[in-house]
Formats: structure tokens, C-alpha cells, sequence
């Protein structure tokens, strides 16, 4: 007698713990998906690259589902592009510069699906100078050496 009562006892309790455990994992229907506010944690991408209005580099953020972006550069001159496929991604390309150029501002914003924007989230990029040389400027005998696991030494001669 003494064992069955242990033994209801101890079912009593599971069944007890099991209807807390199923109670307490009810779906809240309450919760907001579009309250949700971004927070960007930074951008990356180069912070030293060439102004050379030929290769455009790529920045990014970590992505979040049904989030947009909008990229800003303030500084110099720049095209914004999308970059097909990554909605948290901007490829910028930088107009040329014969002069180096500091402090430009590349920021970015996240808009959420439901419309809620972060705060602005920045990065510093120094442009470098990029100045192609003038045809006359190629003329003459030329010797180069590369070094790429051994080394490799080139000569030529440009003439018109």
C-alpha cells in the first residue's frame, strides 16, 4: 500500500511538472515583428582604397531578413550601386583623384520590413591619389622586376 502511494504520488508529479512545462510554451500572439529596431555593428569593407573611377569596391553589413539598406558617401564624389543578391551590400565606385583624399565618409542606414530605421553607421576611408601617367610619359626603355614566390625581371621599350 505504502509503494502505491509513492508510486501515484510520484506519477501525480510528473504529470503535474509535464502540464507546467506545455502551459508555459503557449505561442505569444502579442509580439510585434515590425518594433524590432536594427543595430548595425559595423561596416566592412576597405578603409584605404585607390580613387581611381575604375574598380568599384564592395562594403557591407550584416544582413537581417526584409531589411533594406541606403548608402551615402560624403567626401568625394562616388557611384552607389546594389550589389545583386545582397540587399546589405552597396558597391561604390570612386571618381579619380590626382590628389590623395581623407576623411570620406561612407554611412550607411537599415530599414527594417516594418519600416523602422536605425541610426547611421559610419566608416573613414582615405582615397588614394591615382594619376595615369600621359602617353609621353611611357616612352623610353623600361626595366621591371617582380617578385611573386621567385622573382621575375622584365625589360621593354616603348616607342612611337
Amino acid at each position: 500500500m505504502k509503494i502505491m502511494k509513492q508510486n501515484l504520488l510520484a506519477i501525480l508529479s510528473i504529470l503535474f511538472i509535464v502540464s507546467i512545462l506545455f502551459t508555459g510554451c503557449e505561442e505569444e500572439d502579442d509580439y510585434n515583428y515590425n518594433s524590432i529596431v536594427p543595430v548595425i555593428s559595423g561596416i566592412t569593407g576597405p578603409s584605404t582604397t585607390a580613387a581611381s573611377g575604375l574598380a568599384p569596391v564592395e562594403y557591407t553589413i550584416l544582413p537581417r531578413g526584409g531589411s533594406t539598406t541606403a548608402w551615402t558617401v560624403i567626401g568625394h564624389e562616388a557611384t552607389i550601386s546594389a550589389v545583386e543578391g545582397k540587399p546589405n551590400a552597396a558597391s561604390i565606385l570612386y571618381a579619380q583623384s590626382d590628389i590623395d583624399v581623407t576623411g570620406v565618409l561612407v554611412t550607411v542606414v537599415e530599414t527594417t520590413q516594418g519600416g523602422v530605421a536605425s541610426e547611421p553607421d559610419t566608416i573613414v576611408v582615405y582615397l588614394t591619389k591615382f594619376k595615369p601617367m600621359a602617353f609621353s610619359e611611357f616612352l623610353g626603355d623600361w626595366e621591371c622586376v617582380e617578385t611573386l614566390d621567385g622573382e621575375i625581371t622584365a625589360e621593354f621599350t616603348v616607342t612611337l
